[in-house]
C-alpha cells in the first residue's frame, strides 16, 4: 500500500511538472523550437578549424581504446568531454559528424530551457525574442563540439535552476545548481568562473534581504579577495585591454559587492558571520563535488589523479604564454557606452522607440555595405560586458534596491561578468559567443516599469537578432567580428571519418592526404604535427605520443625530432608547415627528420615522410 501511494505521489508530481513545462510552451515556444531546430540542422556540419576537430575526435578515440586522459595523452581540458564523446563514438560510430549532431541535439534542449526559464519573468513574445537572440549568437556561429559550449549550457542551466527555484535558496535547488556546475568543471576547468558567479549572486541577494541586521565579514573579505585574484590571473599578459574586457566585469561586480557590505558595516556598526550564506555555499560545494568525486576516484584508481591536476594547471599556463589573443581596443568601450545609453539612462528616456527603430535600421544598412560599421557593432556588443558591469556595479555599490534587482538579473549579471574570464588568454572574436548568451539574458532580465524602455529593448534585441542572423551567421568563424562576408563556398569532406562541409581547399587537401596515407604502410603508427591532431584521426591511424599541440607538451615528452639515437616508433611522419599555435619546426629538427625519414611527398601544407617505401 505504501509503495502504491509513493508511486501515485511520484506520478502526480511528474504530471504537474510536465503540465508546468507544457504551459510554458505556447505556440510561440513551438515556433521558436522549430526555428532553432532548423538553424542548428543547417549549421551543424558547416565550417571547421581542423585542429579543433582532430583534438576532439582523437581524444574520444583514445578513451575508446582504453587510454586515460592526462595519463596517456595531454588532454587540454579536464577530461569529461572526452568520455562523453567516446560514448557517442561507441554507440554511433567514429566520425566527426557524430560529435556535431550530439552538440546540435544538446543545444536544442538548451534553447528549450532558455525559453522556459525566460517565461518566468517575460511574456511569451519577449521570451521568444530573447531565445532567438541567444540562438543566433551561440552554437550556429561555430558548431564544433568544443567544451566551451557545454560549459555554457551547464552554467546557464545552473543559473536557470536558481531562477525558477523558490525564494531563500532551498537546499535541493542549490545542490542541483552545484551538480550542474560540477559537470561543467568536468568538461573544462573554466566552469569554476561560473561557480564564482553563482556565489556572487547568492551574496548579492543576501544584501537585498530587508531583514538583515549586520554586515557579513566573509562577504567583505571574499569579494575583495576575488577581485584581486581576477586581476592577478590576467597580470601575466600585462595588458590594460585584457584587464578591462576580460577581468574587468568580474572585478567591478566583486568590488561593488564588497563596497556595499562595507557601507552596511559603517551604517549599522555591526559585522559578523551569516550562517545562511555559509549554508548556501556548503550546499553549492557539495553539489559540485557529487560528479567530481567519482571522476577523481576513477583517476586515482588509474594512477592519473596527480598528473591530471598538474596537466590542467600546466595547460592553462602554456596557453597564456603561447596561445594568447588580445580583446578589442579600449576605443570599443565608447561604442558599448553608446549602446547601453540607447537602452537605459537620460538619453534613452528622450528617445522614442520608433525613432530608435529607424536609427537601428539605418545602422544595419550601413553595416551591410561598409565593413567598419559591421566590425564596430560587434565591438560595441563585446564592450557591453565591461560597460554593463560598470553600470551594474554602481547600482550594487550604492546599495540601491528595486524591481530591476530581481533574481534573474542578479544571477545572470554575475554569471556574465565572471564567465567573461573564459576569454582569457585567447580573446579572439569567436570566444565572445561563449559568454554572449549570458549577457543577453541579463539584459532582458533587467526589469523596468517603463513601457517605453521595454519597447526600446525589444527594438534593440530585434536589431541584434537580425544582425546575427543576416550579417554574422552566413560568414565563417575566421571572419567573425572582423567584417561581413557572403556565404562561403563549402565542399564535403568526404573521407570515412569526415562528413563536414569545409572550405574547398581543405576538402581537397585532406582527401588527397588521407588517400595517400591509405597506400603507405597501412595500419602503421603515425606522428603528425606540429598542431595537426586531425591527420591521425581522419586517416584512422594510431598516433605516436600523447601530444596534440607542441606548445602544451609536458616536460620530457618525446617527439620524432628530439633525438636521432633512439628509434622512434612512428613509421610515417606528417609535417604540418603552418601550425596554428606552436612554432614551426626548426632547420635542425627538419634535418634530423630527413636523416631518419628520407623519402618525402608534399600535399598542400603537409609533408609526408617515410623511412623506406616511396610515399
Amino acid at each position: 500500500m505504501r509503495v502504491k501511494r509513493a508511486v501515485r505521489s511520484a506520478g502526480g508530481r511528474l504530471a504537474r511538472t510536465l503540465s508546468l513545462l507544457a504551459s510554458r510552451f505556447s505556440l510561440i515556444g513551438v515556433i521558436v523550437l522549430l526555428v532553432a531546430g532548423s538553424v542548428l540542422a543547417w549549421a551543424s556540419l558547416r565550417g571547421w578549424y581542423p585542429h579543433d576537430e582532430g583534438l576532439l575526435g582523437q581524444s574520444a578515440e583514445r578513451v575508446l581504446r582504453g587510454e586515460v586522459p592526462h595519463r596517456d595523452f595531454d588532454d587540454p581540458y579536464t577530461g569529461g568531454l572526452a568520455l562523453l564523446h567516446a560514448a557517442a563514438f561507441a554507440i554511433f560510430g567514429i566520425k566527426l559528424t557524430v560529435l556535431r549532431y550530439l552538440l546540435a541535439v544538446t543545444a536544442l534542449a538548451w534553447i528549450a530551457g532558455v525559453f522556459a526559464m525566460a517565461r518566468h519573468w517575460l511574456p511569451a513574445r519577449r521570451a521568444g525574442l530573447l531565445t532567438l537572440v541567444v540562438l543566433f549568437w551561440s552554437v550556429p556561429l561555430y558548431p564544433a563540439a568544443v567544451p566551451s559550449w557545454y560549459v555554457l549550457f551547464l552554467v546557464s542551466a545552473a543559473g536557470a535552476v536558481l531562477v525558477v527555484g523558490r525564494a531563500r535558496w532551498p537546499r535541493g535547488v542549490v545542490v542541483a545548481a552545484g551538480v550542474l556546475l560540477g559537470l561543467a568543471v568536468l568538461v573544462k576547468i573554466t566552469a569554476l568562473y561560473g561557480l564564482a558567479g553563482i556565489m556572487l549572486a547568492i551574496a548579492r541577494e543576501r544584501q537585498l534581504d530587508p531583514e538583515r541586521q549586520q554586515a557579513s565579514g566573509e562577504v567583505v573579505v571574499g569579494a575583495f579577495a576575488f577581485a584581486i585574484a581576477c586581476a592577478a590571473l590576467v597580470a601575466p599578459l600585462d595588458s590594460v585591454r585584457v584587464l578591462v574586457h576580460v577581468a574587468g566585469p568580474a572585478i567591478v561586480l566583486a568590488a561593488a559587492l564588497g563596497v556595499a557590505e562595507v557601507r552596511v558595516w559603517i551604517a549599522r556598526r555591526r559585522i559578523g558571520f551569516d550562517l545562511r550564506l555559509w549554508q548556501a555555499g556548503a550546499l553549492l560545494t557539495a553539489g559540485v563535488m557529487i560528479p567530481l568525486l567519482p571522476f577523481a576516484l576513477w583517476l586515482a584508481q588509474e594512477d592519473a589523479l596527480a598528473v591530471t591536476l598538474r596537466s590542467v594547471a600546466g595547460a592553462a599556463g602554456s596557453r597564456a604564454a603561447f596561445a594568447a589573443a588580445p580583446p578589442p581596443t579600449l576605443l570599443s568601450i565608447g561604442l558599448g557606452v553608446l549602446m547601453l545609453s540607447l537602452l537605459v539612462g537620460p538619453l534613452a528616456r528622450r528617445l522614442r522607440p520608433s525613432l530608435l527603430l529607424g536609427l537601428l535600421a539605418a545602422v544595419f544598412a550601413l553595416a551591410w555595405v561598409r565593413w567598419p560599421w559591421h566590425r564596430d557593432i560587434w565591438l560595441g556588443l563585446r564592450a557591453l560586458l565591461p560597460v554593463g558591469a560598470a553600470a551594474c556595479g554602481v547600482v550594487w555599490a550604492s546599495g540601491t534596491t528595486g524591481n530591476q534587482q530581481q533574481r534573474a538579473f542578479v544571477i545572470f549579471a554575475a554569471l556574465a561578468a565572471c564567465m567573461a574570464l573564459t576569454q582569457y588568454p585567447f580573446a579572439s572574436p569567436i570566444y565572445f559567443v561563449y559568454v554572449a548568451p549570458l549577457l543577453f539574458i541579463a539584459l532582458f532580465a533587467f526589469r523596468s516599469d517603463d513601457a517605453a524602455s521595454e519597447s526600446r529593448r525589444d527594438a534593440f534585441a530585434g536589431f541584434v537578432l537580425l544582425f546575427g542572423a543576416l550579417q554574422v551567421l552566413p560568414g565563417t568563424p575566421v571572419h567573425r567580428g572582423m567584417a561581413r562576408t557572403e556565404a562561403p563556398e563549402l565542399d564535403m569532406l568526404d573521407v570515412p571519418r569526415g562528413g563536414l562541409r569545409v572550405p574547398p581547399r581543405d576538402a581537397s587537401a585532406y582527401r588527397e592526404l588521407v588517400a595517400a596515407l591509405d597506400t603507405i604502410l597501412p595500419g602503421s603508427a603515425i606522428w603528425a604535427g606540429p598542431d595537426a591532431p586531425e591527420v591521425a584521426f581522419l586517416a584512422a591511424r594510431r598516433p605516436v605520443g600523447g601530444v596534440f599541440f607542441d606548445f602544451l607538451a609536458r616536460a620530457g615528452t618525446r617527439t620524432p625530432y628530439d633525438t636521432v639515437a633512439a628509434p622512434f616508433p612512428a613509421e610515417v611522419v606528417v609535417i604540418y608547415i603552418a601550425p596554428a599555435f606552436s612554432p614551426r619546426l626548426t632547420g635542425e629538427q627538419l634535418v634530423r627528420l630527413g636523416t631518419r625519414y628520407p623519402l618525402e611527398k608534399a600535399i598542400g601544407r603537409f609533408r609526408i615522410r617515410t623511412r623506406g617505401d616511396e610515399p
